[in-house]
């Protein structure tokens, strides 16, 4: 018995870390047809960060960047499409390329298969830790398919169907589960109406239809479709569908421990594109008003709030083409604003640049002998260095133990931060 009791004590501690983990979600605005890609934190009053001039600032060409985005369960890698980056990319040879970007939008590409072909992927794409693996949707033995493709050292493989088994001309919308053994995506016979929600290994192996929208599900036998399915962290599905007749568009969970499909919200109408986030809650993007806003709440419906729309700064319309969620991202939180800072943004200066053993910081901002944070992340998030600092107009940050390379110094003061980057020889 007391075994069994500290067993459950260290799952309720598990529990407890992965939910109090932030998340962030990603997804495409509509600005009067200028199309943008955003990152948001999971936060209540976070407001989303730009991540199109990231983008845009390594770019080869001219051209456009297209969601679905999506970014790895470790918040680290990210895919979308984009005509900017290889010459074969462009909107005169095919467009749509799926691109691949690491945590800080430093390093962009356009991936080449094993047989040198740029990869023109329709809808959502996953990409998992590591940014290893890809899944994703083209043209294959069926009118789409979905494939694989995986990294090994630099190259790419040569894209593997997964779906060949299924028995729908379109299957679109894959996405990795957690620990990326599997992979969950829909079927369906037109180009536009889901019908089928199909669970596949990874390897191609074991495909089977998961949720039909001929399903029995309260009394109400069969719905018009069933969308945008991902894997929760306990590998329960969030989808969308519409049971009933007449009955709006709701998200649906499918847990572990039930046959039974419920509504986190049953009060939520008009509620589109759901996605699982990694610390349990869901995002999805409901229509209250006369644009898609983004919202967040627990997987029973509780603790809801919206991070777009009229209640909030941001008011462009989300598009709605499927949202991407995972862990938040180290380098964005340190410059996504807060709705509620009480004063503008930190102003400094780093210099010199680059810099050896020491590099200094000079502020124009108000200081009041504030404590702050000051950060240095090296190129994959990793925190090398953090100290505590009664801040100043001028101060000056030992660097000399660092080796040398890229790194990233993020200055953290109450409620606001920013970040810069500087070279150390």
């Amino acid at each position: 018995m007391k075994q069994k009791i500290l067993i459950l004590f260290a799952i309720g501690l598990l529990s407890n870390t992965v939910f109090a983990q932030q998340s962030q979600i990603v997804f495409q605005s509509d600005s009067n047809g200028k199309y943008s890609l955003w990152s948001v934190l999971d936060v209540q009053g976070a407001s989303p960060v730009e991540l199109t001039p990231l983008i845009n600032a390594h770019a080869i060409q001219s051209g456009n960047n297209f969601g679905p985005i999506n970014v790895s369960p470790d918040g680290k890698w990210y895919t979308f499409v984009s005509e900017r980056f290889e010459a074969d990319c462009s909107s005169l040879t095919g467009g749509n390329c799926l691109t691949v970007a690491d945590f800080n939008f430093a390093h962009i590409t356009s991936i080449r298969d094993g047989n040198g072909n740029v990869i023109h992927s329709t809808g959502v794409t996953s990409i998992f830790d590591g940014g290893n693996a890809i899944v994703y949707s083209d043209e294959g033995t069926h009118t789409l398919d979905v494939f694989i493709i995986r990294k090994i050292s630099s190259s790419w493989t040569i894209p593997k169907m997964i779906s060949g088994n299924s028995t729908y001309a379109y299957n679109i919308n894959p996405r990795f589960s957690s620990d990326g053994k599997k992979v969950i995506f829909q079927g369906q016979s037109t180009a536009y109406t889901g019908e089928s929600i199909m669970i596949v290994d990874s390897n191609g192996a074991n495909l089977f239809e998961k949720i039909n929208r001929n399903a029995k599900v309260d009394g109400s036998m069969g719905n018009p479709e069933v969308h945008m399915p991902s894997f929760a962290p306990d590998g329960s599905i969030i989808f969308e569908a519409q049971w009933g007749p007449g009955t709006p568009e709701r998200v649906w969970h499918y847990s572990n421990l039930s046959t039974l499909l419920v509504m986190p919200d049953s009060t939520d109408l008009n509620d589109n594109s759901p996605v699982a986030l990694p610390n349990g809650k869901v995002a999805s993007l409901q229509l209250p008003n006369s644009t898609h806003d983004l919202k967040v709440e627990n997987v029973d419906g509780s603790g809801k709030f919206f991070l777009t729309g009229l209640s909030t700064s941001f008011h462009q319309d989300v598009f709605d083409i499927g949202l991407g969620a995972g862990l938040a991202n180290s380098f964005l939180t340190g410059i996504i604003p807060v709705k509620d800072a009480s004063t503008n943004d930190i102003d400094i200066h780093c210099f010199p640049n680059p810099s050896t053993n020491q590099i200094s910081i000079h502020t124009t901002s108000s200081t009041n002998n504030t404590v702050v944070t000051v950060s240095i992340l090296n190129m994959l998030g990793d925190v090398m260095q953090e100290d505590k600092i009664k801040w100043s107009n001028d101060i000056n940050i030992d660097i000399k133990n660092l080796s040398a390379g890229i790194y990233f110094l993020q200055v953290k003061m109450e409620n606001r931060s920013v970040v810069k980057k500087f070279v150390k020889e």
